[in-house]
């Protein structure tokens, strides 16, 4: 799928003086959503979609319940945000009460090891400082692991609707 990056990117100087690329870390990924695209079910095998529905599903009452050790269990261990994850739900969770709702969730494709889940999810402020309640497409890359299971490793963005106005 066609994505706008933002990365981060560090050089370093060889012994020669050279700039060299050192490291480079995804911060954000949005999914640029072809006109008129519909997300379709091509996975087939029921274990693997009953697997990964499990999966999100877990992964979003975690979220729910403000349940740290479960939501970061759910990822992949090398998930593009994993150093990012936990500071940034610990700011969330200080701060917000939400409610994170899957309205949708199609298992659309399985490449090998990985498998792409197409959602549209809502999420409404509780409590907290002012905050939209919002409506978002998301496409998930889960991969499986070594017992089977299928663990989040990295969500494209697309398009977000505001569903209230920030309170």
């Amino acid at each position: 799928m066609d994505q706008i990056a933002t990365v981060e990117v560090a050089f370093r100087k060889n012994t020669l003086g050279q700039w060299r690329l050192y490291d480079a870390q995804t911060l954000e990924l949005e999914w640029l959503v072809p006109e008129g695209w519909k997300p379709q079910e091509l996975v087939t095998d029921a274990s693997v979609k009953a697997s990964v529905r499990q999966s999100l599903t877990s992964y979003v009452d975690a979220l729910n319940k403000e349940d740290m050790n479960t939501v970061l269990s759910l990822l992949d261990v090398n998930a593009m945000d994993q150093v990012s994850m936990e500071p940034a739900l610990r700011l969330m969770f200080d701060a917000y009460d939400f409610k994170h709702e899957l309205e949708s969730l199609v298992v659309m494709e399985r490449a090998q090891d990985e498998v792409y889940v197409y959602t549209v999810q809502t999420a409404r402020k509780l409590k907290g400082p002012r905050f939209a309640d919002v409506r978002s497409v998301s496409i998930h890359t889960f991969r499986l692991q070594g017992d089977g299971s299928w663990k989040l490793y990295a969500t494209s963005n697309g398009p977000t609707q505001m569903l209230s106005l920030a309170q």
